[in-house]
């Protein structure tokens, strides 16, 4: 005979009460499958790129670096590094601010347009860029300036697109309004 108790341990998630698709924890609004898909974490997205940009001055050394690699570059860098950091920490502090989870495989709660979204509607991807830029220009990484590129078509197919539609399927007219007044990049 087994006791209640060992039988429930036992089950597996598909054998447990169907509780309305929510589970102790979950964020209020969440429903299975309520999130954009998309292709991974966008910081791991500028990792890689950068990750690959070394290892390509690894193994493809190219010398673009001008012989008097100025201090000026490096300052551009950090201004841009500065510039991708303030851009990514408001549009957090906006999705904060609203009540809205910051994690892109969490559902969305309302469509954000305050702070650095009412100029942007992608505000933390063009930060991930411009870090991207400023990390390239500070460590004179020859090969950034080449994975800027699938930096920025990954994050743009791979997440905005997907984000766009998932966020128009859920807030219809609301998000349509926001599409229409708010330019996706720049």
């Amino acid at each position: 005979m087994t006791d209640d108790k060992s039988t429930a341990d036992s089950r597996s998630a598909d054998d447990r009460p169907d509780t309305g698709g929510t589970q102790p924890g979950d964020t209020p609004g969440d429903t299975p499958g309520d999130t954009p898909g998309v292709i991974a974490f966008p910081p791991l997205i500028l990792a890689a790129a950068l990750v690959l940009a070394i290892l390509l001055g690894y193994l493809i050394p190219v010398d673009l670096e001008p012989e008097d690699y100025s201090v000026e570059i490096r300052v551009a860098g950090a201004a841009l590094l500065a510039l991708g950091a303030l851009l990514g920490v408001t549009g957090i502090l906006a999705f904060r601010a609203a009540g809205t989870n910051v994690e892109p495989h969490k559902p969305s709660l309302v469509v954000v347009d305050q702070g650095p979204y009412r100029f942007t509607r992608n505000p933390m991807y063009l930060g991930l860029i411009s870090v991207h830029l400023g990390i390239t220009l500070i460590a004179s990484l020859d090969w950034g300036l080449a994975t800027v590129i699938p930096l920025a078509a990954l994050l743009h197919y791979g997440v905005v697109l997907r984000e766009e539609a998932y966020l128009l399927a859920k807030f219809d007219a609301e998000y349509a309004s926001f599409l229409d007044r708010t330019r996706r990049w720049l």
